[in-house]
């Protein structure tokens, strides 16, 4: 980033600027922060902005003090004050501000900017396209996804005289919202990627997305697009703009005129400008090739040569940086990344599977590293370093060069020249309760590896992103007071995505407490070394020994509970420090479980008899209705029989008790009920019935599925059982290996639900089976292949949609997902 006086930055961004010290000519700024937990280079010289988003960047004000940063810019007078060193910038708007500077950077520089839009594929896009012209031009862009109303005026601000060329992803989640964004990044060029139902809620209809995103082209020169979204281009041509297409029309800029899918690779051969032009890449799926193609048309516009391109397609895969696990067979983890192998990648991934799993063995299989300046000695004397320092202790070696490794550690315990050598010559039965971390190039394909190593290679799977459960867990925790905790519910396998998984994770969010329904569920999450408090909100009576084993804290909703407890902690307080924890349910309108309010002098009367035994950890009820704002009333009347109930507790046992009475809804509207701990669910992937809310929240699961035949039928015959399917018409039948057995409920079938297959929708015909189900590709044939992605619900179809389909409730499809489905953790950094 370039360096800034002060005084002229003030000027810039309309600010008032006030400083103590006497020499105001001699600040300067040459670094931008936002986010205090981002690394910071040169604190003295940053300069600090407190915006306004899920949190008040205010009141992170002494963490950026603190971490030396001492220039601020502020829409908050009442901290110029505080730090007599520190230099403020008074602005009415601090996100204004920030664009503001970001607008008149852009406009100091006369180089030619390529900006992409679109609903999928941005970020894939700009990285692919900037590795790519790396080889020509210098290129400026977005770190990361840094593509939004903060995002991008951040990535502007980094453009610097050394740059030739600059290439700039651009999101957008409403309307409104890309004008400015247009008027900060002023592109030549514009790539619109594709348009989809992402974001589709807060616009009134596609059209109006396709209008929004196209506003970023509104004074470029050029836009380039696949000829296949016409409703884009329609809309483009109202634009003074040269529409520039490809696709498999004679009439595109580029034509596809061959495309030819091996198990790896496809093969694509193109026509511009009256030569051939023959592509190898590196993948087979439809939405990494129309990336690809998105980035060959640029190439190929702009004038870089066949090999040019081809050379660099084969590196694009070290850009992604993104870890999935699985649960292998033996009791091991599976960790793998194919899509990366570089020296920070690596470290990254060595630091999660250390920090992660701490006390487990350590195996790593690891291929060359080919994108790297260090010669080869330096290099694997780096590597060999980071896998001593993350307690790696097998090591399995597959390529060239790599085998130098082997003369900088002793852990190396077979190299292989080739992925396939590795396969034939490995027992993967020799490992058990380990965890072993995949970490290759693309080039060696470690995909092939995995089929050995995992417990189910499953026909079906359940994505969950941990990504996303951990943004919506810190929306939850910035919602509430410092001062309430969350306790994570974890029942039921986690609402089907895996408690032990789960738990791990929330464990290192650093989580109040984790909820499981019975005891032998959170014994389970104790045999996996989680360690935090565990509340059991329906123990069995016969079970109560096992919660004092495993330190697991009972809830007590009635009187035969209570002395059933009293007996065994009696019996068994050789296993437990006393007094022992438990936590009271009330009933205070759900009746389900609980103590009625009429029982109090009893329990009172019961508890101080047996305090040496027994200490009351929190009272606990259940909203039946909160989020139902025709029962309001009768929520704060349940609030309220908790609060009294609590109070004279407290007062007959001379001690504190917590309470605590909201879920996920309860959470969200009723802030003076958060009491001391809040309970969160769905919450945590994202799914709750308030549209404002889940607008906020992040969506964390996907199941998906493929396509195991194609088949055509003939007009007038029936699919599947009962000869429901009928049709007085000709069509093509894909049958989607997923039935009732795994989840699927058999309200989809007949014409009543759909799944998304190469981003189309298509509905399901005839009854669903135990293990299959069929859907109409009629009218994306021959668009389709066996073994395409099979998309249940995720992205684009959300769970909530997917429940309504079904006449169900978004818990029950969560927990119906059945156990042979695979589940993968994915993580990206």
């Amino acid at each position: 980033m370039i360096r800034y006086q002060a005084i002229s930055l003030a000027e810039i961004i309309h600010a008032e600027f006030l400083s103590k010290t006497n020499d105001i000519n001699n600040i300067f700024i040459n670094e931008l922060v936002f986010d205090t937990r981002l690394p910071i280079n040169n604190p003295q010289t940053s300069i600090f902005f407190a915006l306004q988003g899920i949190h008040d960047g205010h009141l992170f004000i002494d963490q950026a003090y603190n971490k030396g940063i001492r220039n601020f810019c502020i829409s908050n007078k009442i901290f110029v004050n505080k730090y007599s060193d520190a230099n403020f910038f008074i602005v009415d708007d601090t996100l204004k501000a920030l664009q503001t500077w970001a607008k008149y950077h852009r406009q100091q520089f006369d180089i030619p900017i390529i900006g992409i839009t679109g609903s999928n594929g941005k970020t894939i896009v700009k990285e692919w396209l900037s590795a790519t012209l790396s080889h020509r031009y210098t290129v400026a862009n977005n770190p990361r996804s840094y593509n939004s109303q903060i995002g991008l005026p951040y990535s502007v601000l980094q453009i610097e005289p050394k740059h030739e060329i600059g290439i700039f992803e651009v999101g957008i989640s409403q309307p409104l919202e890309m004008e400015k964004l247009a008027s900060i990044l002023q592109p030549d060029t514009v790539i619109f990627t594709n348009i989809g139902p992402a974001h589709q809620q807060y616009f009134k209809d596609i059209t109006e997305k396709i209008n929004e995103k196209l506003k970023l082209a509104a004074n470029a020169k050029k836009i380039i697009i696949c000829s296949t979204y016409d409703n884009v281009i329609k809309a483009a041509h109202k634009l003074p703009i040269e529409i520039f297409t490809w696709g498999n029309k004679e009439k595109d800029d580029i034509q596809i005129i061959n495309n030819v899918n091996n198990k790896w690779i496809t093969e694509i051969e193109l026509k511009y400008n009256e030569e051939i032009y023959k592509f190898s890449l590196p993948f087979i799926d439809a939405a990494s090739i129309e990336n690809a193609m998105n980035v060959i048309s640029c190439c190929l516009d702009i004038g870089l040569s066949q090999d040019e391109i081809q050379s660099s397609i084969y590196k694009w895969e070290t850009i992604s940086m993104r870890l999935e696990s699985v649960h292998g067979i033996s009791g091991n983890i599976i960790i793998s990344d194919f899509y990366s192998n570089d020296i920070l990648s690596l470290s990254i991934s060595l630091q999660y599977m250390h920090q992660k799993y701490p006390n487990k063995k350590k195996i790593v299989f690891l291929s060359d590293i080919l994108e790297s300046d260090e010669n080869i000695e330096e290099l694997y004397k780096k590597i060999a370093d980071e896998l001593e320092k993350n307690n790696v202790n097998e090591i399995y070696t597959i390529g060239d060069n790599i085998k130098e490794l082997s003369k900088y550690t002793d852990n190396v315990e077979g190299h292989f020249h080739t992925t396939e050598q590795c396969i034939m010559m490995v027992e993967p039965d020799k490992w058990s309760d380990s965890i072993i971390l995949l970490k290759g190039a693309r080039k060696f394909a470690f995909e092939k590896l995995l089929p050995f190593l995992v417990e189910n290679n499953s026909y079906a799977e359940l994505k969950v992103s941990l990504n996303a459960i951990q943004h919506n867990y810190q929306y939850f925790r910035s919602i509430i007071s410092k001062n309430t905790g969350i306790i994570a519910m974890v029942k039921a396998f986690a609402y089907g995505s895996g408690a032990e998984d789960i738990s791990s994770f929330l464990e290192q969010l650093g989580v109040d407490y984790l909820g499981v329904a019975f005891s032998h569920e959170g014994v389970a999450l104790r045999k996996v070394n989680i360690n935090s408090p565990i509340m059991v909100m329906s123990p069995h009576l016969s079970s109560l020994e096992m919660c004092i084993k495993y330190n697991l804290e009972p809830e007590i909703f009635s009187f035969n509970a209570l002395e059933q407890m009293i007996q065994v902690i009696d019996e068994y307080s050789f296993l437990t420090k006393l007094p022992f924890p438990i936590h009271i349910k009330l009933d205070t309108g759900m009746h389900r479980l609980g103590f009625m309010p009429e029982d109090y002098d009893k329990l009172s009367n019961r508890l101080q008899q047996v305090k040496h035994l027994l200490k009351v950890s929190t009272v606990f009820s259940h909203f039946s209705a909160s989020d139902m704002p025709e029962h309001d009333d009768f929520t704060r009347l349940q609030a309220k029989r908790l609060f009294d109930f609590t109070e004279k507790l407290e007062n007959d046992l001379s001690y504190k008790i917590k309470k605590h009475i909201c879920n996920t809804h309860g959470t969200i509207r009723f802030p003076e009920y958060h009491c001391d701990y809040v309970r969160i669910g769905l919450g945590l992937y994202g799914i709750t019935s308030i549209n404002e809310i889940n607008k906020k929240l992040m969506p964390a699961v996907e199941l998906t599925t493929f396509v195991s035949q194609i088949r055509e039928i003939d007009a007038n015959e029936t699919v599947g059982y009962n000869r429901r399917g009928f049709s007085d018409h000709k069509r093509v039948i894909a049958t989607i290996p997923m039935g009732y057995a795994d989840g699927i409920f058999r309200e989809m079938g007949n014409g009543n639900g759909y799944v998304k297959i190469n981003n189309k929708y298509v509905p399901i015909v005839g009854d669903i089976c135990m293990d299959m189900m069929m859907a109409d590709v009629t009218n994306i044939w021959p668009n389709i292949n066996e073994g395409d992605k099979v998309l249940i619900f995720g992205d684009d179809i959300s769970i909530l949609d997917y429940a309504r389909t079904n006449n169900t409730i978004p818990y029950q499809v969560m927990t119906s997902i059945s156990p042979r489905v695979k589940r993968s953790y994915i993580y990206f950094f």
